[in-house]
């Protein structure tokens, strides 16, 4: 038998009168009985005889590797190519075809589009942050506790987290993520401490497509903490901008293409700490407790790509609810020109919202169907820990780094590495 298939790239017409006025094609592929392909652009009139391994039949399924070039747009994207089938019993006479699929018309070209579900790292990465910069000011609020009995303070902190995979099933890969925090605070009494801060991240993630995902964050906030004996609360209040810069690799048939966008996002996060301090003298631990509230605001946008294979992604919101519960531990040791403090801190941390991200797209090609994106689960428990060592000079200088690892199901997640300086006066 003979088999066609036509192509309307935009210059399409019905070339078949009353029998299928809703078939049009502006190129046709034809595969003769003896297997020879031919791509006949009927624009330019020119016919193009493919090699004899172009043509591939695998039972009920036969295929054709067509170069591009000779399907070039005349109108329409690649992407919103149409297309008809119609097997034919001889080369001549309309009475040979056997039938127009699909159902007598035109259909998409292309009906496997990648799906954006890389899009959920966005969100990911802004909870994440957001978790990391109040587990910052309440190091510095811990700091407060332990004897800085100043007014005045002032701190900033520097370092990375770093790691190969995000939380549960994330399409995050290898990351690297640059940490920046600075702080002032002021003590209105022996027990009670309010501070304003300011922290910058800048994210570098690969995806799991072979894509980037580059995230630039900027957070004010507030903190607060107050204590009671060996009972003391923190509470912090930030908003933060966020700037991204997204590639996403498509794969179609055997070509990678790339999809870029650079939308905006906002977030807004609540939190607040507690703990009770045990033992006495240079041995301190206790239980502390902790819930972070953030949520996550990303803009709509569209994806760029020169052949239309992106999508549009409504604007979305997701909520995340983080619940941590644990258990802290100092030792301080005295030294000629002041003290040596140990800190270790361990929590388990469950999402008690959103665990996942799920937002409605469209694929650009076909924007009058938008379906809805369910992203990985990403929302899951794991382990939070915090080992840190600080020098305090008998003049209030503090220098000190901490190191501090998240683990979940599958293992180690990531790690983070910070050096912190501050001062009282």
């Amino acid at each position: 038998g003979v088999y066609v298939w036509g192509f309307n790239r935009g210059a399409g017409t019905a070339r078949f009168g009353a029998i299928a006025p809703n078939v049009t094609f502006d190129s046709v592929i034809i595969i003769d009985p003896k297997g020879t392909v031919t791509v006949r652009d009927l624009v330019t009139g020119a016919a193009t005889v493919l090699p004899t391994d172009s043509v591939t039949v695998s039972g009920n399924t036969i295929s054709v590797s067509v170069p591009a070039n000779l399907l070039s747009s005349q109108g329409l994207k690649t992407a919103q190519f149409l297309a008809n089938l119609w097997p034919r019993s001889g080369l001549v006479g309309n009475e040979t075809i056997s039938d127009f699929a699909p159902d007598n018309t035109d259909t998409r070209l292309v009906l496997d589009f990648p799906l954006p579900v890389e899009a959920s790292a966005q969100t990911e990465l802004v909870i994440d942050g957001a978790s990391e910069h109040f587990n910052q000011v309440q190091g510095r609020l811990s700091a407060r506790r332990d004897g800085d009995a100043q007014r005045y303070g002032g701190f900033i902190s520097a370092g990375a987290r770093f790691g190969d995979h995000g939380l549960g099933d994330s399409t995050i890969g290898d990351q690297d993520t640059s940490i920046l925090s600075a702080g002032v605070d002021y003590a209105f009494t022996p027990n009670l401490v309010l501070g304003l801060a300011l922290s910058a991240d800048h994210a570098d993630v690969d995806l799991a497509s072979g894509g980037k995902l580059k995230v630039k964050s900027y957070s004010p906030a507030a903190y607060a903490a107050w204590n009671s004996g060996a009972f003391h609360l923190d509470g912090y209040a930030a908003y933060t901008t966020v700037d991204y810069d997204a590639r996403r690799n498509l794969r179609i048939g055997g070509a990678t293409l790339s999809a870029t966008a650079d939308p905006d996002g906002k977030a807004y996060t609540g939190a607040i700490g507690a703990g009770y301090r045990l033992g006495s003298g240079a041995f301190t631990f206790g239980p502390i407790a902790d819930l972070v509230v953030t949520r996550v605001k990303v803009d709509g946008y569209v994806e760029t790509n020169a052949q239309d294979f992106g999508s549009t992604l409504q604007s979305r919101d997701r909520d995340s609810v983080r619940l941590g519960l644990g258990v802290s531990g100092r030792y301080a040791m005295e030294k000629a020109w002041g003290v040596m403090v140990l800190t270790g801190k361990a929590r388990a941390v469950q999402e008690l919202a959103d665990k996942r991200d799920i937002f409605r797209a469209a694929f650009s090609a076909q924007p009058d169907a938008p379906f809805d994106v369910r992203g990985p689960k990403t929302g899951v428990t794991y382990g939070a820990f915090d080992l840190g060592l600080t020098a305090v000079t008998k003049a209030g200088l503090r220098i000190g780094v901490t190191y501090a690892p998240r683990l979940d199901g599958d293992g180690l997640v990531d790690q983070s590495a910070l050096l912190s300086i501050a001062k009282s006066f």
